[in-house]
Protein backbone atom coordinates (compact mmCIF):
# COMPACT_ATOMS: atom_id res chain seq x y z
CA UNK A 1 0.00 0.00 0.00
CA UNK A 2 1.62 3.35 -0.91
CA UNK A 3 2.49 5.37 2.05
CA UNK A 4 0.19 8.26 1.45
CA UNK A 5 -2.54 5.77 2.16
CA UNK A 6 -1.41 4.41 4.96
CA UNK A 7 -0.49 7.61 6.77
CA UNK A 8 -4.29 7.99 5.98
CA UNK A 9 -4.92 4.46 7.35
CA UNK A 10 -3.19 4.82 10.35
CA UNK A 11 -4.47 8.43 11.12
CA UNK A 12 -7.75 7.48 10.98
CA UNK A 13 -7.76 4.75 13.44
CA UNK A 14 -6.22 6.62 15.74
CA UNK A 15 -8.89 9.27 15.57
CA UNK A 16 -12.00 6.86 15.68
CA UNK A 17 -10.96 6.40 19.11
CA UNK A 18 -12.54 10.65 19.90
CA UNK A 19 -15.94 9.65 18.49
CA UNK A 20 -15.77 6.54 20.35
CA UNK A 21 -14.95 8.61 23.53
CA UNK A 22 -17.58 10.91 22.82
CA UNK A 23 -20.11 8.21 22.59
CA UNK A 24 -18.90 6.57 25.84
CA UNK A 25 -18.97 10.20 27.19
CA UNK A 26 -22.84 10.17 26.42
CA UNK A 27 -23.58 6.38 28.21
CA UNK A 28 -21.72 6.22 30.89
CA UNK A 29 -21.17 9.01 34.29
CA UNK A 30 -18.17 7.86 35.14
CA UNK A 31 -16.17 9.78 38.40
CA UNK A 32 -14.44 12.89 37.39
CA UNK A 33 -11.66 11.62 39.26
CA UNK A 34 -11.52 8.07 37.43
CA UNK A 35 -11.90 10.81 34.03
CA UNK A 36 -8.61 12.60 35.41
CA UNK A 37 -6.58 9.99 36.28
CA UNK A 38 -6.98 8.75 32.30
CA UNK A 39 -6.14 12.11 31.01
CA UNK A 40 -3.02 12.14 32.79
CA UNK A 41 -2.43 9.10 31.70
CA UNK A 42 -3.10 9.67 28.49
CA UNK A 43 -0.94 12.81 28.46
CA UNK A 44 1.85 10.95 30.28
CA UNK A 45 1.96 8.33 27.19
CA UNK A 46 1.64 11.30 24.31
CA UNK A 47 4.93 12.71 26.12
CA UNK A 48 6.70 9.67 26.44
CA UNK A 49 6.05 9.22 22.24
CA UNK A 50 7.63 12.50 21.85
CA UNK A 51 10.29 11.07 24.04
CA UNK A 52 11.21 8.23 22.19
CA UNK A 53 10.06 8.80 18.36
CA UNK A 54 11.22 11.99 17.92
CA UNK A 55 13.95 13.38 20.74
CA UNK A 56 15.66 10.15 20.98
CA UNK A 57 16.18 9.59 17.44
CA UNK A 58 17.31 12.78 16.60
CA UNK A 59 19.99 12.06 19.12
CA UNK A 60 20.75 9.41 17.54
CA UNK A 61 21.61 11.12 14.21
CA UNK A 62 22.52 14.12 15.33
CA UNK A 63 19.84 16.38 14.57
CA UNK A 64 19.04 17.42 17.90
CA UNK A 65 19.77 20.97 17.30
CA UNK A 66 17.46 21.35 14.64
CA UNK A 67 14.66 19.10 16.22
CA UNK A 68 15.00 21.99 19.29
CA UNK A 69 14.57 25.04 17.51
CA UNK A 70 11.63 23.90 15.37
CA UNK A 71 10.52 22.68 19.15
CA UNK A 72 10.12 26.19 20.10
CA UNK A 73 8.90 27.14 16.87
CA UNK A 74 5.97 24.99 17.39
CA UNK A 75 5.11 25.49 21.51
CA UNK A 76 4.45 29.46 20.02
CA UNK A 77 3.20 28.88 17.17
CA UNK A 78 0.38 26.61 19.62
CA UNK A 79 0.44 29.08 22.22
CA UNK A 80 -0.14 32.24 19.64
CA UNK A 81 -3.41 30.16 17.65
CA UNK A 82 -4.46 28.74 21.21
CA UNK A 83 -4.70 32.45 22.05
CA UNK A 84 -6.95 33.30 19.21
CA UNK A 85 -9.41 30.33 18.96
CA UNK A 86 -9.61 30.46 23.24
CA UNK A 87 -11.01 34.83 22.83
CA UNK A 88 -13.47 33.43 20.30
CA UNK A 89 -14.99 30.99 22.20
CA UNK A 90 -12.76 28.14 22.11
CA UNK A 91 -11.68 27.72 25.30
CA UNK A 92 -15.05 25.91 25.95
CA UNK A 93 -13.60 22.70 24.89
CA UNK A 94 -11.99 21.11 27.55
CA UNK A 95 -11.91 22.22 31.51
CA UNK A 96 -8.29 23.31 31.38
CA UNK A 97 -8.27 25.75 28.55
CA UNK A 98 -11.56 26.94 30.71
CA UNK A 99 -10.36 27.51 34.03
CA UNK A 100 -6.91 28.76 32.51
CA UNK A 101 -8.59 31.22 30.34
CA UNK A 102 -10.92 32.65 32.83
CA UNK A 103 -8.00 33.01 35.28
CA UNK A 104 -6.43 35.43 33.23
CA UNK A 105 -9.56 37.48 32.00
CA UNK A 106 -9.87 37.56 35.94
CA UNK A 107 -6.60 39.36 35.99
CA UNK A 108 -7.17 41.89 33.44
CA UNK A 109 -11.07 42.49 34.95
CA UNK A 110 -9.53 43.25 38.43
CA UNK A 111 -7.46 45.38 37.00
CA UNK A 112 -9.83 47.35 34.86
CA UNK A 113 -11.90 47.74 38.13
CA UNK A 114 -9.56 49.00 39.87
CA UNK A 115 -8.81 51.43 37.07
CA UNK A 116 -12.64 52.29 36.89
CA UNK A 117 -12.84 52.53 40.37
CA UNK A 118 -10.07 55.42 40.41
CA UNK A 119 -12.72 57.58 38.33
CA UNK A 120 -14.78 58.05 41.13
CA UNK A 121 -13.97 61.06 43.38
CA UNK A 122 -14.97 58.81 46.67
CA UNK A 123 -12.35 55.70 45.96
CA UNK A 124 -9.78 57.78 44.82
CA UNK A 125 -6.42 57.08 46.49
CA UNK A 126 -8.29 55.09 48.93
CA UNK A 127 -5.76 52.65 51.19
CA UNK A 128 -5.21 49.96 49.08
CA UNK A 129 -6.77 47.13 51.14
CA UNK A 130 -9.92 49.12 51.11
CA UNK A 131 -9.74 49.38 47.03
CA UNK A 132 -9.24 45.44 46.73
CA UNK A 133 -12.29 44.80 48.65
CA UNK A 134 -14.61 47.19 46.82
CA UNK A 135 -13.03 45.50 43.49
CA UNK A 136 -14.00 41.90 44.64
CA UNK A 137 -17.44 43.64 45.13
CA UNK A 138 -18.02 44.88 41.43
CA UNK A 139 -19.55 42.76 39.00
CA UNK A 140 -19.47 43.50 35.12
CA UNK A 141 -22.11 43.84 32.94
CA UNK A 142 -23.01 44.49 29.11
CA UNK A 143 -25.80 46.18 27.78
CA UNK A 144 -27.34 46.74 23.86
CA UNK A 145 -28.20 49.98 22.38
CA UNK A 146 -31.39 50.80 23.41
CA UNK A 147 -31.28 48.45 26.67
CA UNK A 148 -32.21 50.09 29.62
CA UNK A 149 -29.61 49.87 32.47
CA UNK A 150 -31.98 51.51 34.87
CA UNK A 151 -35.34 53.96 34.32
CA UNK A 152 -36.21 56.62 36.55
CA UNK A 153 -38.29 55.35 39.72
CA UNK A 154 -36.05 52.28 39.67
CA UNK A 155 -35.11 51.57 43.19
CA UNK A 156 -31.14 52.40 43.68
CA UNK A 157 -29.30 49.10 44.08
CA UNK A 158 -25.56 49.84 42.20
CA UNK A 159 -23.23 52.58 41.35
CA UNK A 160 -22.69 51.94 38.28
CA UNK A 161 -18.98 52.76 36.20
CA UNK A 162 -19.31 52.83 32.65
CA UNK A 163 -15.96 51.12 31.27
CA UNK A 164 -16.66 51.50 27.69
CA UNK A 165 -18.99 53.12 25.57
CA UNK A 166 -21.09 55.70 26.24
CA UNK A 167 -24.43 56.33 28.52
CA UNK A 168 -27.76 58.45 27.89
CA UNK A 169 -29.19 59.90 30.83
CA UNK A 170 -32.99 61.27 30.22
CA UNK A 171 -34.62 63.04 33.14
CA UNK A 172 -38.72 63.37 33.11
CA UNK A 173 -38.33 66.90 32.28
CA UNK A 174 -36.67 66.10 28.90
CA UNK A 175 -32.65 66.80 30.13
CA UNK A 176 -30.57 64.64 28.45
CA UNK A 177 -26.61 63.87 29.96
CA UNK A 178 -23.93 61.78 28.41
CA UNK A 179 -21.52 59.67 30.59
CA UNK A 180 -18.74 58.24 29.24
CA UNK A 181 -15.65 56.35 31.10
CA UNK A 182 -17.47 57.71 34.49
CA UNK A 183 -19.98 57.12 36.80
CA UNK A 184 -23.77 57.50 37.50
CA UNK A 185 -26.72 57.64 40.15
CA UNK A 186 -24.35 58.08 42.92
CA UNK A 187 -27.26 60.74 44.36
CA UNK A 188 -29.32 58.02 44.68
CA UNK A 189 -26.76 55.30 45.85
CA UNK A 190 -25.59 57.74 48.29
CA UNK A 191 -29.33 58.45 49.88
CA UNK A 192 -31.33 55.32 48.65
CA UNK A 193 -33.46 57.61 46.12
CA UNK A 194 -34.76 55.93 43.40
CA UNK A 195 -33.53 56.81 40.33
CA UNK A 196 -34.49 60.25 38.66
CA UNK A 197 -33.19 59.53 35.71
CA UNK A 198 -33.61 56.63 32.76
CA UNK A 199 -30.25 55.45 31.91
CA UNK A 200 -30.12 54.04 27.81
CA UNK A 201 -26.83 53.34 26.02
CA UNK A 202 -26.08 54.85 23.03
CA UNK A 203 -24.00 52.02 22.13
CA UNK A 204 -22.66 48.61 23.18
CA UNK A 205 -21.15 49.29 26.57
CA UNK A 206 -19.34 47.29 29.68
CA UNK A 207 -20.38 48.86 32.75
CA UNK A 208 -19.23 47.43 36.34
CA UNK A 209 -22.16 47.79 39.30
CA UNK A 210 -21.59 47.69 42.61
CA UNK A 211 -24.04 46.54 44.80
CA UNK A 212 -25.54 48.96 47.23
CA UNK A 213 -26.32 46.35 49.93
CA UNK A 214 -22.85 44.73 49.44
CA UNK A 215 -21.42 47.52 50.24
CA UNK A 216 -23.21 49.24 52.82
CA UNK A 217 -22.75 45.54 54.97
CA UNK A 218 -19.42 46.06 55.07
CA UNK A 219 -19.06 49.89 55.09
CA UNK A 220 -17.51 49.26 58.94
CA UNK A 221 -14.50 47.78 57.65
CA UNK A 222 -13.89 50.19 55.47
CA UNK A 223 -13.18 52.52 57.92
CA UNK A 224 -11.96 55.66 55.49
CA UNK A 225 -14.50 55.05 52.45
CA UNK A 226 -17.29 55.49 55.58
CA UNK A 227 -15.87 58.62 56.56
CA UNK A 228 -15.58 59.73 53.06
CA UNK A 229 -19.07 58.82 52.29
CA UNK A 230 -20.66 60.66 55.59
CA UNK A 231 -18.93 64.12 54.49
CA UNK A 232 -20.66 63.47 51.07
CA UNK A 233 -23.97 63.05 53.15
CA UNK A 234 -23.37 66.23 55.03
CA UNK A 235 -21.94 68.25 51.67
CA UNK A 236 -24.66 70.82 50.51
CA UNK A 237 -24.47 68.80 46.99
CA UNK A 238 -26.65 65.98 48.81
CA UNK A 239 -29.46 68.13 50.16
CA UNK A 240 -29.71 70.12 46.20
CA UNK A 241 -29.68 67.19 44.81
CA UNK A 242 -32.65 65.55 46.90
CA UNK A 243 -34.61 68.92 46.45
CA UNK A 244 -33.22 69.19 42.61
CA UNK A 245 -34.03 65.83 41.09
CA UNK A 246 -36.53 64.68 44.08
CA UNK A 247 -38.78 67.79 44.54
CA UNK A 248 -38.45 67.34 48.46
CA UNK A 249 -39.05 70.55 50.75
CA UNK A 250 -36.31 71.75 52.94
CA UNK A 251 -37.63 70.01 56.12
CA UNK A 252 -38.41 66.90 54.07
CA UNK A 253 -34.44 66.89 53.20
CA UNK A 254 -33.49 66.97 56.72
CA UNK A 255 -36.21 64.34 57.80
CA UNK A 256 -34.73 62.13 55.02
CA UNK A 257 -31.22 62.73 56.26
CA UNK A 258 -31.26 62.44 59.85
CA UNK A 259 -32.71 59.30 59.10
CA UNK A 260 -29.88 57.84 57.33
CA UNK A 261 -27.53 59.33 59.47
CA UNK A 262 -29.25 58.11 62.80
CA UNK A 263 -29.97 54.51 61.09
CA UNK A 264 -26.50 54.35 59.36
CA UNK A 265 -24.98 54.61 56.13
CA UNK A 266 -27.04 52.56 53.30
CA UNK A 267 -30.43 52.68 54.94
CA UNK A 268 -33.36 53.64 52.88
CA UNK A 269 -35.02 56.72 54.19
CA UNK A 270 -37.37 55.83 51.67
CA UNK A 271 -38.40 52.84 52.61
CA UNK A 272 -40.30 53.95 55.43
CA UNK A 273 -44.05 53.09 56.13
CA UNK A 274 -46.53 52.22 52.65
CA UNK A 275 -48.30 48.76 51.81
CA UNK A 276 -46.99 45.73 53.91
CA UNK A 277 -45.44 42.42 52.51
CA UNK A 278 -49.12 40.73 53.18
CA UNK A 279 -50.69 43.10 51.06
CA UNK A 280 -47.99 42.57 48.20
CA UNK A 281 -48.07 39.33 48.64
CA UNK A 282 -51.95 39.67 48.44
CA UNK A 283 -51.39 41.29 45.45
CA UNK A 284 -49.27 38.52 43.96
CA UNK A 285 -51.27 35.64 44.95
CA UNK A 286 -54.23 36.51 42.17
CA UNK A 287 -52.00 35.60 39.12
CA UNK A 288 -52.10 32.21 37.91
CA UNK A 289 -49.12 31.26 38.23
CA UNK A 290 -48.40 31.74 41.40
CA UNK A 291 -51.25 29.40 42.50
CA UNK A 292 -50.77 26.91 45.56
CA UNK A 293 -47.39 28.53 46.34
CA UNK A 294 -46.66 28.74 49.78
CA UNK A 295 -46.71 31.65 51.88
CA UNK A 296 -43.26 32.36 52.64
CA UNK A 297 -42.27 32.13 48.97
CA UNK A 298 -44.79 35.03 47.66
CA UNK A 299 -43.34 36.74 51.41
CA UNK A 300 -39.68 36.41 50.18
CA UNK A 301 -41.69 37.64 45.90
CA UNK A 302 -43.31 40.75 47.70
CA UNK A 303 -39.99 41.43 48.76
CA UNK A 304 -38.33 42.23 45.86
CA UNK A 305 -41.16 44.59 44.49
CA UNK A 306 -40.87 47.97 44.44
CA UNK A 307 -43.26 50.95 43.84
CA UNK A 308 -43.30 53.94 41.19
CA UNK A 309 -45.11 56.47 40.67
CA UNK A 310 -46.29 57.67 37.32
CA UNK A 311 -48.03 61.06 35.71
CA UNK A 312 -50.84 61.23 33.91
CA UNK A 313 -49.78 60.23 29.92
CA UNK A 314 -46.58 58.97 31.29
CA UNK A 315 -45.52 55.75 29.24
CA UNK A 316 -43.97 52.47 31.19
CA UNK A 317 -43.11 50.87 28.18
CA UNK A 318 -43.40 51.40 24.82
CA UNK A 319 -43.24 48.43 21.23
CA UNK A 320 -39.23 47.68 21.04
CA UNK A 321 -38.79 47.88 25.03
CA UNK A 322 -37.17 44.45 26.27
CA UNK A 323 -39.59 42.12 28.54
CA UNK A 324 -37.21 42.64 31.35
CA UNK A 325 -40.20 43.66 34.23
CA UNK A 326 -43.35 42.95 35.09
CA UNK A 327 -46.02 45.56 37.01
CA UNK A 328 -49.49 45.24 39.13
CA UNK A 329 -51.15 48.51 39.92
CA UNK A 330 -51.76 49.87 43.04
CA UNK A 331 -54.15 52.91 42.33
CA UNK A 332 -54.94 54.47 39.25
CA UNK A 333 -55.39 52.91 35.93
CA UNK A 334 -52.71 52.23 33.25
CA UNK A 335 -53.86 51.80 29.66
CA UNK A 336 -51.89 49.28 27.58
CA UNK A 337 -52.20 49.40 23.89
CA UNK A 338 -51.79 46.64 21.43
CA UNK A 339 -50.50 47.15 17.84
CA UNK A 340 -52.77 46.16 15.72
CA UNK A 341 -55.61 48.46 17.26
CA UNK A 342 -55.32 51.35 19.39
CA UNK A 343 -58.94 50.99 19.71
CA UNK A 344 -58.55 47.87 21.78
CA UNK A 345 -56.68 49.20 24.57
CA UNK A 346 -57.08 47.50 27.80
CA UNK A 347 -57.75 49.51 31.24
CA UNK A 348 -55.67 47.85 33.86
CA UNK A 349 -56.86 49.18 37.76
CA UNK A 350 -55.69 48.24 41.00
CA UNK A 351 -54.81 44.79 41.46
CA UNK A 352 -54.23 44.43 38.14
CA UNK A 353 -51.33 43.04 36.40
CA UNK A 354 -49.49 43.82 32.71
CA UNK A 355 -46.47 42.78 30.86
CA UNK A 356 -46.51 39.65 31.88
CA UNK A 357 -45.68 37.53 28.64
CA UNK A 358 -43.13 39.61 27.64
CA UNK A 359 -41.20 38.99 30.97
CA UNK A 360 -41.78 35.20 31.07
CA UNK A 361 -40.09 35.18 27.92
CA UNK A 362 -37.98 37.85 27.38
CA UNK A 363 -38.89 39.08 23.71
CA UNK A 364 -39.55 42.49 23.05
CA UNK A 365 -42.45 44.76 23.68
CA UNK A 366 -45.13 44.84 21.03
CA UNK A 367 -47.54 47.17 22.46
CA UNK A 368 -47.29 50.50 24.79
CA UNK A 369 -48.14 50.61 28.55
CA UNK A 370 -49.24 54.55 29.51
CA UNK A 371 -50.64 55.97 32.69
CA UNK A 372 -54.13 56.88 32.42
CA UNK A 373 -54.17 59.47 34.89
CA UNK A 374 -51.39 59.43 38.15
CA UNK A 375 -50.96 55.75 38.67
CA UNK A 376 -48.58 54.29 41.70
CA UNK A 377 -47.54 50.72 40.11
CA UNK A 378 -45.30 48.10 41.57
CA UNK A 379 -42.45 46.80 39.39
CA UNK A 380 -40.96 43.21 39.45
CA UNK A 381 -37.22 42.98 37.35
CA UNK A 382 -36.46 39.95 35.51
CA UNK A 383 -32.93 40.19 37.90
CA UNK A 384 -34.46 40.13 41.27
CA UNK A 385 -36.76 37.15 39.86
CA UNK A 386 -33.68 35.37 38.71
CA UNK A 387 -31.93 35.97 42.16
CA UNK A 388 -35.42 34.13 43.69
CA UNK A 389 -35.50 31.35 41.40
CA UNK A 390 -32.31 30.24 42.23
CA UNK A 391 -33.06 29.98 45.54
CA UNK A 392 -36.59 28.91 46.00
CA UNK A 393 -37.09 25.57 44.39
CA UNK A 394 -41.21 26.16 44.55
CA UNK A 395 -40.63 29.53 42.77
CA UNK A 396 -39.00 27.77 39.83
CA UNK A 397 -40.90 24.89 39.31
CA UNK A 398 -43.96 27.17 39.33
CA UNK A 399 -42.06 29.68 37.21
CA UNK A 400 -41.44 27.17 34.62
CA UNK A 401 -44.52 25.76 34.50
CA UNK A 402 -46.07 29.40 33.69
CA UNK A 403 -43.33 29.71 30.65
CA UNK A 404 -44.37 26.60 28.90
CA UNK A 405 -48.26 26.85 29.19
CA UNK A 406 -50.51 27.32 26.38
CA UNK A 407 -50.84 31.39 26.92
CA UNK A 408 -47.54 32.06 26.25
CA UNK A 409 -47.15 29.84 23.02
CA UNK A 410 -50.55 31.94 22.30
CA UNK A 411 -49.07 35.56 22.86
CA UNK A 412 -45.70 34.61 20.78
CA UNK A 413 -48.02 33.18 17.98
CA UNK A 414 -50.63 36.60 18.34
CA UNK A 415 -48.78 39.10 19.20
CA UNK A 416 -45.24 38.34 17.17
CA UNK A 417 -46.57 36.40 14.51
CA UNK A 418 -43.84 33.46 15.29
CA UNK A 419 -44.56 30.02 13.64
CA UNK A 420 -45.30 27.00 15.94
CA UNK A 421 -41.60 26.08 15.95
CA UNK A 422 -40.29 29.37 16.50
CA UNK A 423 -42.56 30.17 19.38
CA UNK A 424 -41.74 26.00 20.83
CA UNK A 425 -37.99 27.25 20.63
CA UNK A 426 -38.35 30.48 22.21
CA UNK A 427 -40.31 28.93 25.12
CA UNK A 428 -37.77 25.83 25.43
CA UNK A 429 -34.73 28.41 26.01
CA UNK A 430 -36.73 30.36 28.39
CA UNK A 431 -37.85 26.99 30.31
CA UNK A 432 -34.40 25.92 30.54
CA UNK A 433 -32.84 28.72 31.73
CA UNK A 434 -35.71 28.82 34.26
CA UNK A 435 -34.99 25.41 35.40
CA UNK A 436 -30.95 25.73 35.15
CA UNK A 437 -31.37 29.04 37.68
CA UNK A 438 -29.75 32.02 37.24
CA UNK A 439 -26.48 32.30 34.72
CA UNK A 440 -23.47 32.85 36.47
CA UNK A 441 -22.03 36.47 35.06
CA UNK A 442 -18.47 35.56 35.42
CA UNK A 443 -19.14 33.00 31.78
CA UNK A 444 -22.32 31.99 29.68
CA UNK A 445 -21.78 28.75 29.43
CA UNK A 446 -25.06 28.27 27.15
CA UNK A 447 -23.14 30.15 24.69
CA UNK A 448 -21.12 26.42 23.58
CA UNK A 449 -24.50 25.74 21.94
CA UNK A 450 -24.30 29.19 19.70
CA UNK A 451 -23.11 28.90 16.18
CA UNK A 452 -19.58 30.42 16.39
CA UNK A 453 -18.55 29.28 19.98
CA UNK A 454 -19.18 25.82 18.24
CA UNK A 455 -16.88 26.48 15.41
CA UNK A 456 -14.67 27.90 17.59
CA UNK A 457 -14.48 24.73 19.94
CA UNK A 458 -13.99 22.85 16.53
CA UNK A 459 -11.02 24.79 15.46
CA UNK A 460 -9.89 24.53 19.14
CA UNK A 461 -9.77 20.75 19.03
CA UNK A 462 -8.28 20.70 15.88
CA UNK A 463 -5.37 22.58 17.03
CA UNK A 464 -5.04 20.14 19.51
CA UNK A 465 -4.95 17.24 17.14
CA UNK A 466 -3.09 18.80 13.94
CA UNK A 467 0.38 18.63 15.08
CA UNK A 468 0.26 14.83 16.29
CA UNK A 469 -1.61 13.76 13.13
CA UNK A 470 0.94 15.86 10.69
CA UNK A 471 4.14 14.28 12.54
CA UNK A 472 2.30 10.66 11.74
CA UNK A 473 2.37 11.37 8.36
CA UNK A 474 5.84 12.72 8.09
CA UNK A 475 7.77 9.89 8.97
CA UNK A 476 5.64 6.82 7.73
CA UNK A 477 7.65 6.04 5.27
CA UNK A 478 10.66 5.56 7.87
CA UNK A 479 7.83 3.32 9.93
CA UNK A 480 5.04 3.50 12.17
CA UNK A 481 6.05 5.37 14.99
CA UNK A 482 5.02 3.12 17.75
CA UNK A 483 5.49 5.11 20.92
CA UNK A 484 4.00 8.23 19.45
CA UNK A 485 0.99 5.89 18.25
CA UNK A 486 0.18 4.68 21.22
CA UNK A 487 0.27 7.78 23.21
CA UNK A 488 -2.11 9.48 20.50
CA UNK A 489 -4.36 6.70 20.90
CA UNK A 490 -4.36 6.68 24.97
CA UNK A 491 -4.97 10.25 24.82
CA UNK A 492 -7.30 10.59 22.21
CA UNK A 493 -10.10 8.66 24.33
CA UNK A 494 -9.89 10.29 27.55
CA UNK A 495 -9.87 13.89 25.81
CA UNK A 496 -13.12 13.15 23.75
CA UNK A 497 -14.98 11.34 27.12
CA UNK A 498 -14.04 14.28 29.42
CA UNK A 499 -14.27 17.26 26.22
CA UNK A 500 -17.77 15.64 25.33
CA UNK A 501 -19.44 15.33 28.84
CA UNK A 502 -18.32 19.22 29.55
CA UNK A 503 -19.64 20.11 25.98
CA UNK A 504 -23.03 18.55 26.77
CA UNK A 505 -23.53 19.68 30.29
CA UNK A 506 -22.95 23.25 28.80
CA UNK A 507 -25.76 22.71 26.42
CA UNK A 508 -24.67 21.77 23.31
CA UNK A 509 -26.81 19.00 21.39
CA UNK A 510 -25.14 15.40 21.29
CA UNK A 511 -25.69 15.43 17.29
CA UNK A 512 -23.37 18.47 17.18
CA UNK A 513 -20.51 17.04 19.53
CA UNK A 514 -20.40 14.06 17.31
CA UNK A 515 -20.24 15.81 14.19
CA UNK A 516 -17.29 17.66 15.63
CA UNK A 517 -15.54 14.55 16.64
CA UNK A 518 -16.28 12.56 13.22
CA UNK A 519 -15.25 15.42 10.92
CA UNK A 520 -11.79 15.38 12.71
CA UNK A 521 -11.21 12.01 12.30
CA UNK A 522 -11.43 12.87 8.52
CA UNK A 523 -9.59 16.00 8.86
CA UNK A 524 -6.46 15.09 10.94
CA UNK A 525 -6.58 11.62 8.12
CA UNK A 526 -6.14 14.22 5.80
CA UNK A 527 -3.31 16.18 6.76
CA UNK A 528 -1.54 13.02 7.66
CA UNK A 529 -1.81 12.02 4.37
CA UNK A 530 -0.75 15.86 3.39
CA UNK A 531 2.40 15.31 6.01
CA UNK A 532 3.80 12.33 3.85
CA UNK A 533 3.76 13.75 0.41
CA UNK A 534 5.24 16.76 1.19
CA UNK A 535 7.76 14.94 3.35
CA UNK A 536 8.43 11.63 1.37
CA UNK A 537 12.17 11.92 0.40
CA UNK A 538 12.74 15.00 2.58
CA UNK A 539 16.54 15.35 4.22
CA UNK A 540 16.73 14.37 7.63
CA UNK A 541 17.76 18.12 8.84
CA UNK A 542 14.36 19.24 7.15
CA UNK A 543 12.36 16.47 9.19
CA UNK A 544 13.64 16.84 12.43
CA UNK A 545 12.63 20.45 12.00
CA UNK A 546 9.45 19.50 11.03
CA UNK A 547 8.61 16.85 13.86
CA UNK A 548 10.30 19.04 16.55
CA UNK A 549 7.79 21.43 15.31
CA UNK A 550 5.09 19.04 16.22
CA UNK A 551 6.66 18.08 19.15
CA UNK A 552 6.81 20.95 20.79
CA UNK A 553 3.49 21.76 20.08
CA UNK A 554 2.09 18.49 21.05
CA UNK A 555 4.45 19.24 24.78
CA UNK A 556 2.67 22.25 24.61
CA UNK A 557 -1.10 20.83 24.21
CA UNK A 558 -0.10 18.63 27.18
CA UNK A 559 0.82 20.68 29.77
CA UNK A 560 -0.98 23.66 29.01
CA UNK A 561 -4.45 21.54 28.92
CA UNK A 562 -4.27 18.00 29.48
CA UNK A 563 -2.35 18.06 33.15
CA UNK A 564 -4.28 21.01 34.57
CA UNK A 565 -7.28 18.99 33.75
CA UNK A 566 -6.45 16.23 35.29
CA UNK A 567 -4.81 17.27 38.48
CA UNK A 568 -7.86 19.82 38.62
CA UNK A 569 -10.22 16.09 38.93
CA UNK A 570 -8.02 13.84 40.33
CA UNK A 571 -5.46 15.80 42.59
CA UNK A 572 -2.25 14.13 44.19
CA UNK A 573 -2.68 10.63 41.70
CA UNK A 574 -2.05 12.82 39.08
CA UNK A 575 1.90 12.46 38.76
CA UNK A 576 1.53 8.66 39.60
CA UNK A 577 -1.25 8.29 36.38
CA UNK A 578 0.85 10.17 33.99
CA UNK A 579 4.20 8.37 35.13
CA UNK A 580 2.12 5.37 34.27
CA UNK A 581 1.28 6.38 31.11
CA UNK A 582 4.90 7.53 30.00
CA UNK A 583 6.07 3.67 30.61
CA UNK A 584 3.52 2.20 29.05
CA UNK A 585 4.08 3.97 25.93
CA UNK A 586 7.75 4.08 25.63
CA UNK A 587 7.45 -0.28 26.73
CA UNK A 588 5.09 -0.11 23.46
CA UNK A 589 7.58 1.41 21.70
CA UNK A 590 10.21 -0.62 22.51
CA UNK A 591 8.21 -3.99 21.83
CA UNK A 592 6.55 -3.51 18.70
CA UNK A 593 8.82 -0.64 17.15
Amino acid sequence: MPDVANAFLVQALIGVTLPVGAVVARYWRGPWPVIGMMTAFGAGALISGVAVDLVAEALEHGTFVVLGAGAVVGGLAFTVLNMVVNARGGFLRKASTTITYLKARQLRRRWNKLRGLDRVAWFHDLPQDELDVIAGLLVEAEYDRGAHVHRAGDRSEHLTIVASGRVELLSPSGARETIAADAFGAGAFLTGAPHSTTAVPLEHVKVFRLPRTSLFDRIEYLPELRRRLQDALAAPETAAYLRGRHGLADDAVETWLDAIRTGGLGRRAVDAGGPTVDRLAELLSRQAWTEGIADDDLDALAERLYLVSYADGEVLYQRGDRGDRQFIVETGEVLVVPPADPHMARRVGPGGAFGGLAFATGVTRMGTAIAAGPAQVWVMRRHDLDLLLEQRPALRQAWARHVTSDATLDYLRSAHGFEEQRAAEVVDVAHRATLAGRTAPEISLAAAATHGAAIAIWLGILLDGIPESFVVGSSISQGIPVALVAGMVLSNFPEALASSRGMADQGMAWRTIYAMWGSLVLVTALVSAIGEVTFAGAGEDALAFVEGIAGGAIITVATETMFPEAFERSGALTGLAALAGFLVAAWLGVVLG
